[in-house]
């Protein structure tokens, strides 16, 4: 480091070992560094110098990136040995994108050590700080080798800095939304329409053609189970496909369009039908229960007519016996 630069730093780049810039630095090693001024190096942005000078840190970001990579490969191999090179290659780039070197470098609190023009705002999406992160890996390879880098990265995952599972989900996850993104729209709204069961149809409505500007321009629209949803225009029909289907998941998307809703409710109302019939059952057998009773108490009623008769019977028996024996004493007295 130049001189010149020394002198701006003087405060804070010291030489001293119990200066705040050299404490800070062993804290976040874990171990204290020989050679100081590689780590004051990593942290000069090139805001403070003139644009692509070695004295900023971006050569050092340069050497950094490249050894991270060698590092992080390394420690992937060693700890999946059972895992594809497919896996290997997702785990290195998990490790390395962007994103995770500028939560990294925060947790750390590289961004306090990072020099920049005052004007130069640094949050916490600014990838200055990742930046950093990476001249700081240069700084440990310059100064204590490969070795000191690969034991800094195992630390920081065994602190918990690095959560190997959680890179893995978040690179899948960027993975899927780039295919997703790379598919074509009308490919997209078609499956769409087959994971919810929806009639996805695409109508050419009209070809106008232009031969002035030796161009044709087709519309068309798109209709989902019999209802037209949106309209396209391209000068062919992928093209007016393609746009009719990225305004229909435009609808679905942005505007949460209720078809899903709809279908829901029909079934939800099938469900009610459902049960209001089921809730009729039980009336009905408590209908049938009581003509059950009905017939039960006819039945009951019935011994009581028979035994009736049978007594009406009887007495009629008896009167006519009564006479007859009235009949005979006569006859018997008038001998």
């Amino acid at each position: 480091m130049t001189n010149s630069i020394k002198s701006i730093f003087t405060g804070f780049f010291s030489g001293k070992k119990k200066n705040p810039f050299f404490l800070k630095i062993q804290e976040i090693l874990g171990f204290e560094p020989k050679n100081i001024e590689y780590y004051q190096h990593a942290f000069i942005h090139s805001s403070m110098v003139e644009r692509h000078s070695a004295l900023s840190n971006e050569r050092m970001e340069y050497l950094g990136d490249a050894i991270l990579g060698a590092v992080v490969a390394d420690i992937v191999y060693h700890k999946f040995p059972n895992r594809d090179e497919g896996f290997l290659t997702r785990a290195r780039i998990a490790f390395v994108q962007r994103k995770a070197l500028d939560e990294v470098s925060l947790k750390l609190g590289l961004n306090e050590l990072i020099i920049t023009q005052k004007n130069l705002k640094i949050d916490k999406d600014s990838h200055i700080n990742g930046n950093a992160f990476e001249a700081l890996i240069a700084a440990i390879y310059l100064d204590k080798g490969y070795e000191a880098c690969k034991k800094f990265m195992l630390n920081l995952i065994d602190k918990g800095f690095y959560d190997i599972l959680d890179l893995l989900a978040e690179e899948s996850r960027s993975e899927k939304l780039q295919d997703t993104l790379s598919r074509p729209p009308r490919m997209l709204l078609n499956e769409w329409g087959q994971k919810y069961r929806h009639k996805v149809e695409f109508v050419t409505d009209n070809i106008i053609a232009l031969p002035e500007k030796g161009v044709t321009v087709i519309k068309s629209s798109v209709f989902i189970d019999g209802q037209k949803i949106a309209e396209g225009v391209g000068n062919s029909k992928k093209e007016a496909y393609g746009d009719a289907a990225q305004k229909a998941l435009d609808l679905i998307e942005e505007k949460k369009m209720s078809i899903n809703n709809n279908q829901s409710r029909k079934n939800q109302n099938n469900g009610n039908y459902k049960t209001e019939t089921n809730n009729n059952q039980p009336k009905a057998k408590n209908n049938q229960a009581q003509a059950n009773n009905k017939q039960a108490n006819a039945n009951d009623n019935q011994p009581k007519t028979n035994n009736g008769q049978n007594a009406n019977k009887n007495a009629a028996q008896n009167n006519s016996n009564s006479k007859n024996n009235k009949q005979n004493n006569k006859a018997a007295n008038t001998k």
